[in-house]
């Protein structure tokens, strides 16, 4: 798995009708005059000849202590989102969005899940990695 970028993207003077799929979509209470969330794109690949199943991000955790629920609250559908498995020597690209109640954050933990093959077996657990943001 390589990630590519995150950012923190604030949305302001939003429209009523775009708040409204926006608070839904992402399963939690949207200011319309301004809220932020946090971007994840990445890339993960499944190398070997058999076919694995990938759950992606389980949960992003900032640093001021606020816990999303990956699987639940990404907003952002796309084309890796669509399927668990991974076909042999095959790779998926992402784009997550998490709404966040603060979005002055200055890292996040991404707790990305397990991986098992078609007969349930676990071939990789749970990972969790940090990443600091650098502000200009």
């Amino acid at each position: 798995m390589t990630i590519e970028d995150i950012k923190v993207i604030k949305l302001t003077d939003l429209d009523e009708e775009f708040a409204e799929g926006l608070e839904w979509m992402a399963d939690t209470k949207i200011n319309p005059e301004e809220t932020s969330y946090v971007q994840v794109n990445y890339t993960a690949e499944n190398t070997s000849d058999s076919n694995i199943e990938w759950y992606d991000i389980m949960n992003v955790v900032t640093d001021k202590g606020e816990q999303i629920d990956g699987q639940l609250k990404d907003f952002i559908s796309d084309d890796g989102d669509s399927d668990s498995q991974f076909i042999g020597k095959v790779k998926k690209e992402y784009t997550d969005g998490f709404v966040l109640k603060n979005e002055d954050i200055n890292s996040v933990k991404l707790v990305f899940g397990y991986t098992e093959d078609e007969d349930y077996n676990e071939i990789t657990p749970e990972q969790t990695v940090e990443y600091t943001f650098f502000y200009n």
